[in-house]
């Protein structure tokens, strides 16, 4: 069986990624200086209004937690917020996560997340960003989403969070598996990299690795050749 990492290095010789490209999240974390009560709150403090501070971070995948202020959701790898200050109740603040998310297989996969406060997630498929899940309050969220073909799709995930506990944790299944957090490939989770070039559209994805296999076997004959 190929492993995840493996395949991950294969779609990205095939739809033109760099080879340097790295599995993991871009997160960039932003407080804010008044109160964050709504999506539409946190989509204009990530666009720059009443910014109090920000970090961004590089991570594997998407499961925070205020450790000061806040239990465990559905998963315990339970990493801190990168803007967060330690020993305090970190409020009113958002986060927008994004990537390129892998997806081997053609077909319907369930994407979920567990939030506190609220969280929408989007995916692009070629023609713009369509969301996937939006929720406006704390809670475990699921829904299906289909991909045509097999290729490399964009990824946007934003979060807030207004006062009390603070979670967020973004995951997929696929036929009938276990959730996974997206980007933990150790354990089966889709692979979400850094990195990308622009993704042709779906249905060139498989001409292309076509090509590629084809490029494969003629460098092969080359070797032997020479040998």
């Amino acid at each position: 069986m190929i492993k995840p990492i493996t395949f991950v290095i294969v779609i990205a010789a095939v739809v033109g990624l760099s080879p340097s490209a790295k599995a993991e999240f871009l997160v960039r974390d932003v407080k804010s200086t008044g109160a964050i009560t709504s999506l539409a709150d946190a989509d204009a403090l990530l666009a720059g209004a009443g910014i109090a501070s920000e970090t961004t971070a590089y991570l594997p995948f998407i499961d925070l937690i205020d450790p000061d202020f806040a239990v465990s959701g559905s998963f315990t790898n339970d990493l801190s917020f990168p803007n967060g200050i330690p020993g305090q109740n970190d409020e009113n603040f958002a986060i927008r996560a994004t990537g390129f998310l892998v997806i081997p297989t053609a077909g319907t996969y369930t994407f979920g997340f567990d939030v506190d406060d609220q969280a929408r997630l989007r995916i692009d498929t070629g023609n713009g960003f369509q969301t996937v899940l939006d929720y406006n309050g704390n809670s475990f969220l699921t829904n299906e989403f289909t991909f045509l073909t097999a290729g490399v799709y964009a990824l946007d995930f934003v979060y807030l969070e207004n006062g009390g506990e603070a979670r967020a944790e973004l995951f997929a299944a696929f036929g009938g598996s276990d959730f996974q957090l997206l980007g933990d490939t150790a354990n089966g989770g889709l692979a979400v990299i850094q990195g990308a070039a622009a993704v042709p559209e779906p249905s060139s994805v498989i001409m292309l690795g076509l090509g590629a296999v084809g490029l494969i076997g003629v460098a092969v004959r080359r070797r032997r050749r020479i040998a």
